[in-house]
């Protein structure tokens, strides 16, 4: 039975830094906290006096961009990754494979493109391991989710 967690192109969720992560939950919270204490009529009278806090606005549109980017369901049980629609996702279920470490084309697929400014060769290199190595070996071994 497949990993829920390993999407089609190698990467695996759970490392992903929008998956169920605090990352996105912190602004959650400053966002909750900001309403419930009215806090934007405190910076609309210190904006007077302060310049800077005249960009609130700004700020809050900024919170919510970053709440927007959570994740809380895999790849394969959330119709890919919810930023995008996935060429790799569509042409894997197209082709009836459980991911691209089945696919003969890998090395000289196009459809990674998108992907490497985040995870450079990570994903392809995922899926060699997968193709070669097995299930087991790639969620001991597998690669850095990002390359940062």
């Amino acid at each position: 039975m497949m990993d829920k967690n390993i999407a089609y192109c190698g990467l695996y969720c759970c490392d992903c830094i929008r998956y169920k992560n605090n990352v996105i939950e912190i602004p959650k919270k400053l966002k909750h906290a900001i309403i419930k204490e009215e806090f934007e009529k405190y910076i609309y009278v210190k904006s007077k006096f302060n310049k800077e806090l005249n960009n609130f606005d700004q700020f809050m549109q900024m919170l919510d961009h970053i709440i927007a980017l959570e994740c809380n369901n895999p790849c394969r049980e959330g119709s890919g990754c919810s930023a995008f629609d996935c060429e790799i996702l569509e042409c894997c279920k197209e082709k009836g494979y459980s991911g691209c470490w089945e696919c003969e084309e890998l090395d000289k697929c196009k459809k990674f493109t998108f992907l490497a400014i985040f995870h450079g060769d990570n994903t392809k290199a995922n899926c060699r391991l997968v193709k070669d190595k097995g299930m087991r070996e790639f969620r001991k071994s597998r690669n850095d989710f990002i390359i940062w």
